[in-house]
């Protein structure tokens, strides 16, 4: 049962998002009233809606689902995908993709040193999200292990072999 104060994902066909609950009347069709946690197309975050609306929360495996991805790369996630320019246990700055209205499952990433963007990449390559402050807790190469750094390092040479094309022999 749902009690005034609680966090609930809500998802209308005019609106979806994360809200708290201000106040409820029982009887009524729109009983539940509603402070979303961002503003929809018009500047409002109050909002009426029925018991039917409110949602289990979209990702429940993840903690994707209590954060929102927004235009601007404030969302920091770890990568659990090795890719072409991602990898393993590297923290990452996330934005909502371009498609993100139709429920797109993709998101834009980009490196947090210089912001520099690296792809589109599915959400579900990604872990521990967390609101970005401007901090990010980086091994430096003195106090890293020995090994780790080896295994860094074999990492960067196949990266450059793998980035060369038949036009440069």
């Amino acid at each position: 049962m749902i009690a005034e104060g609680d966090r609930v994902f809500v998802e209308d066909l005019l609106f979806s998002g994360w809200g708290s609950v201000k106040f409820i009347i029982h009887g009524e069709m729109f009983g539940i009233q509603l402070q979303m946690e961002q503003p929809d197309s018009d500047g409002h975050y109050i909002k009426r809606v029925g018991i039917e609306h409110i949602k289990q929360c979209p990702n429940s495996n993840t903690a994707a689902s209590q954060i929102e991805l927004q235009d601007d790369a404030v969302v920091l996630a770890e990568s659990t995908a090795e890719t072409l320019n991602l990898r393993v246990g590297q923290s990452y700055l996330l934005s909502k993709s371009k498609y993100s209205k139709s429920k797109s499952s993709n998101c834009y990433v980009y490196r947090v040193a210089d912001g520099k963007f690296l792809g589109c990449h599915p959400k579900k390559y990604f872990i521990n999200w967390r609101q970005f402050d401007g901090e990010v807790s980086v091994v430096s190469e003195e106090k890293a292990d020995p090994v780790v750094l080896e295994v860094m390092k074999g990492a960067i040479e196949n990266e450059s072999i793998e980035q060369l094309s038949l036009f440069d022999f």
